[in-house]
């Protein structure tokens, strides 16, 4: 006897249904985006229980006669797809055809449906997977589909299902998407007859994230624009200094499509690193085009993940189009952003030539960076004229806040804080561009672990692109020669033992590392609180942290202004 056999239809699409099916929302989710491939204008859902007793999902798209009503509820019949080669460049929502029978499959649906150029419509009702009769219904043009009792033949599954309101936030939050992803359909949105959603065709989906979340502040938004050969990119970016504690806030999508990428989430983190604490989140909205053959979304049976051909410059595309949103002078600096060359032994053309004399802790800069007098300018040397900060400065304030007339209002600097930020940015373009090394008396060697031991080349690379000097040693080990001078012995020691313990199937640098350090060497070599300052100083500090298009916050996340506008101002005086 075999032991090998076929499953029922039944059973297959259950199985099917446990995959594209997790709650009421992946039903809406399948249905909503059915309506947006049938060409929706309008897109109306209405719900009982959270979705687990009835959704109702109806649209004015191009609907479905008879035939095409029954063909539409067999396992992969669809009218997305005709050959294998629309599968590697898919324009559509949908495309697989197991929405439909897998709902249908663990529920009592009702599909009803009608093209604008027939005038009877045909619905057809399915319970638990079995058909009933194929009959006649007036109905507008367009589809209706209702769903009751979901998951009452698959008790294991519904037992996991959540309260009816943690159902309906699932779904709410879905129809934000693709609002938010299709700004120019009409979505209506109620339960047990309360009308949560009603949102009218906007002209764009800045217009309508607005709309959805008033509570954001338009002054807290800057414009993101990124436009290349492999991807184009638009979106929304929250000022730094505006951070949340939750990432309810971050949407993207790729063609139209709502995903949870983990490419664009750390490409996110690396746009917006240095400008917030840790468990902090930024307002984005990011929507991505890219030729339809270059990213794939047949990876993940819901739809919810997608990859793209070229996954590098995706990342870079996003990082670097929000820092230049977030912080529009640090890819390129201005020619003025550094004014004092600095005393020491550095060659011709190093960065080092053009970092501020900012004083500071003894041993907190690089090598030649002077550790007394703040702003003082090399013997002989004309300081060039800083673009002008917006903001002016007034007065200091208990040796520690800086007072200064803003065009929004009176704002509030802190000293240590905004010095932090400008030390920071200068360290850190001091170590992305080549400078004095440090040799060592004895090169430091290490050997790579046996599955790594055929990459001493590419580790050697990793290296040397952090700033060390270093070349394969052997068939499987590695010689460091130098190190930046800007690091100490315990700090090179320390990252080259990370570099080495990181080992494993994959390189990686030791860039939180880096990170850390920066951080420790700006905070100390920083000016404190309690440190009185000229007039003079406080506006050159000003005019230098404007000039480098730093973010208003310094490396561990801390504001840097605080502004009292001048609308509140004028409240409290009772002159509005």
């Amino acid at each position: 006897m075999g032991y090998i056999r076929v499953l029922p239809d039944n059973l297959v699409n259950q199985i099917a249904a446990g995959e594209v099916i997790e709650r009421p929302a992946s039903v809406v989710k399948e249905l909503v985006e059915n309506a947006l491939d049938a060409g929706a204008a309008r897109i109306v859902v209405e719900l009982e229980a959270g979705g687990q007793r009835r959704i109702l999902v109806e649209d004015d798209g191009a609907g479905m006669e008879g035939d095409d009503l029954l063909l539409a509820l067999e396992r992969h019949a669809t009218s997305k797809l005709e050959s294998e080669k629309d599968l590697f460049a898919i324009a559509t929502l949908g495309f697989r055809g197991e929405a439909l029978p897998s709902i249908a499959s663990v529920s009592r649906l009702t599909l009803a449906s009608r093209p604008a150029s027939v005038p009877e419509g045909r619905t057809v009702t399915v319970e638990g997977g079995r058909f009933g009769p194929l009959g006649p219904c007036g109905l507008f043009a367009g589809t209706r589909v209702e769903v009751k009792d979901l998951f009452y033949n698959v008790p294991a599954r519904r037992k996991f299902l959540r309260s009816p309101s943690t159902e309906l936030t699932h779904v709410v939050t879905l129809l934000e998407h693709y609002a938010l992803a299709r700004p120019d359909v009409a979505f209506r949105l109620a339960h047990e007859g309360r009308t949560l959603l009603d949102l009218s065709p906007v002209k764009d989906r800045l217009e309508r994230f607005f709309e959805l979340f008033p509570e954001v502040p338009r002054e807290d938004m800057v414009p993101v624009h990124h436009e290349g050969p492999r991807v184009t990119l638009r979106g929304l970016a929250g000022k730094p200094e505006r951070n949340l504690g939750t990432a309810r806030y971050q949407f993207t999508l790729v063609n139209g499509r709502f995903v949870r990428d983990r490419v664009l989430q750390h490409a996110i983190i690396q746009g917006y690193q240095d400008t917030h604490p840790k468990g902090r989140y930024p307002v984005v909205l990011l929507a991505l085009t890219l030729p339809l053959d270059r990213v794939d979304v047949n990876v993940h049976p819901a739809k919810r993940e997608v990859r793209f051909v070229d996954s590098q410059a995706v990342h870079d595309a996003v990082s670097r189009a929000l820092r230049q949103a977030i912080a529009p002078g640090q890819s390129v600096p201005p020619a003025s952003a550094f004014p004092y060359p600095v005393q020491g032994e550095w060659p011709p053309g190093a960065v080092a030539e053009t970092i501020p004399a900012f004083g500071g802790s003894e041993g907190a800069g690089p090598p030649g960076l002077p550790a007394t007098g703040l702003f003082e300018p090399r013997e002989g040397t004309a300081a060039p004229e800083l673009l002008a900060s917006p903001l002016r400065a007034l007065a200091q304030w208990r040796h520690s806040f800086i007072l200064c007339d803003s065009p929004e209002g009176l704002a509030v600097v802190d000293q240590h804080v905004a010095h932090e930020r400008i030390r920071f940015e200068q360290f850190r373009r001091f170590l992305e561009r080549p400078g004095p090394r440090q040799p060592f008396l004895i090169p430091w060697t290490f050997t790579l672990p046996r599955p790594m031991a055929h990459r001493a080349e590419e580790a050697a690379q990793v290296l040397s692109s952090q700033g060390f000097e270093a070349e394969p040693w052997g068939p499987d080990s590695v010689a460091v020669r130098s190190a930046p001078a800007f690091l100490t012995p315990a700090e090179t020691e320390r990252l080259l033992d990370e570099f080495v313990g990181s080992l494993g199937e994959v390189l990686r640098t030791p860039r939180d590392r880096w990170r850390e350090v920066l951080i420790m060497r700006s905070c100390r070599g920083s000016v404190m609180l309690n440190d009185p300052m000229t007039l003079e100083k406080m506006q050159y500090l000003l005019d230098t942290l404007y000039a480098l298009g730093a973010p208003l916050t310094c490396p561990h996340g801390r504001p840097i202004v605080f502004t009292l506008r001048e609308a509140d101002l004028l409240a409290k005086f009772g002159r509005t």
